[in-house]
C-alpha cells in the first residue's frame, strides 16, 4: 500500500508540473508612462555632482542639468519642491528630480527606484495641477 501511494504521489506531482508547463504565460504590457526625464541640480565645485553625472551616463538616463547656484534654477527648484510638498533642505548637491521624486544626494539605488517607479504609477511632477 505504501508503495502505491508514492507511486501515485509522484504522479500526481509529475501531471502537475507538466500541468503548469503547459499554462499560458502572463503577458506584461509595456509602463503606462514614458522613462521621465531625470533634473539633475548641481554645483560646479561639487565632486558628487560629477559622480552623479557619471551615473546618469553610464546607465544611459536622460536628464538635464540645472546649476544650483543660478537664481533662476534655483527659484524653479523651489517651486517644483511646493508642487511636491518636499519639505527637506534644497541646498543639497546633487539633488534629482525623477517623476514625483526628489532624490537628495548622490544616491543610485533610488534614482533608478524613482524611475521605476514613475513608469509604472506615476506622472511627471509637471504633470500636477
Amino acid at each position: 500500500m505504501k508503495k502505491f501511494l508514492t507511486t501515485l504521489l509522484i504522479c500526481f506531482s509529475v501531471l502537475n508540473v507538466s500541468c503548469a508547463a503547459l499554462a499560458p504565460k502572463p503577458v506584461v504590457e509595456a509602463p503606462p508612462y514614458p522613462t521621465p526625464v531625470v533634473i539633475l541640480y548641481y554645483a560646479d565645485w561639487c565632486w558628487w555632482c560629477k559622480k552623479a553625472e557619471k551615473f546618469l551616463a553610464d546607465n544611459e538616463i536622460e536628464y538635464v542639468r540645472r546649476d544650483i547656484e543660478d537664481p533662476d534654477a534655483y527659484k524653479e527648484l523651489e517651486e517644483i519642491a511646493k508642487k511636491l510638498n518636499y519639505k527637506r533642505s534644497l541646498g543639497i548637491v546633487p539633488l534629482f528630480i525623477v517623476g514625483r521624486d526628489m532624490v537628495p544626494g548622490f544616491d543610485p539605488i533610488s534614482v533608478m527606484t524613482s524611475l521605476e517607479k514613475a513608469k509604472w504609477s506615476e506622472p511627471r511632477w509637471d504633470s500636477l495641477d
